[in-house]
């Protein structure tokens, strides 16, 4: 079982995946619509899972202006979302929106995620089982409401591939 922080660097490493197939057709709204479906994801178990024992253990200020961060974020992608195929600010809102996450992404692989390990060593698989569990909830209610799994939010490797879907499935190292 992976800890937390392999966890989040493996949603960060899905998030840049996807800003990159972006990248490379910039006018595909639902390309940025998945970069964002994704960031909502990942904001959500860190702000549910790993925010408040990084507040309870690190440091509360840094929790907080993470959180900052992701509002900023969660702004952006939010204009991204009310836009429609074709919207000539699509561009440059995505660029905006990878400016501000690799800030985000940058101080947390780089700040808080050695503070984490270091202060929550041991609960840090515990952390990531339920980040995993909370994952495995946003998919599946995905799935159901899509009436299949979601190309955008991946697979955690569990031993099993989806039928059809390879390329969605993350390696969590569990």
């Amino acid at each position: 079982m992976a800890d937390i922080t392999k966890v989040l660097i493996d949603d960060h490493q899905r998030v840049k995946r996807l800003l990159t197939s972006y990248e490379q057709s910039p006018w595909r709204l639902d390309l940025a619509l998945a970069v964002c479906e994704e960031l909502t994801v990942h904001s959500t178990i860190e702000e549910e899972i790993f925010y408040p024992a990084l507040r309870d253990a690190v440091d509360e200020k840094l929790a907080d202006d993470s959180e900052d961060e992701h509002a900023e974020i969660a702004e952006i992608a939010a204009a991204v979302e009310d836009m429609e195929p074709g919207d000539p600010d699509l561009e440059r809102t995505m660029r905006m929106l990878r400016a501000a996450l690799t800030r985000h992404l940058d101080k947390e692989e780089n700040v808080i995620f050695p503070k984490a390990n270091l202060a929550l060593k041991a609960d840090m698989i515990d952390l990531g089982r339920l980040a995993f569990a909370r994952r495995q909830e946003f998919m599946l209610a995905k799935a159901g409401a899509a009436g299949g799994p979601s190309l955008s939010m991946g697979t955690a490797n569990v031993g099993w591939r989806t039928r059809g879907i390879k390329s969605a499935t993350a390696n969590l190292g569990w």
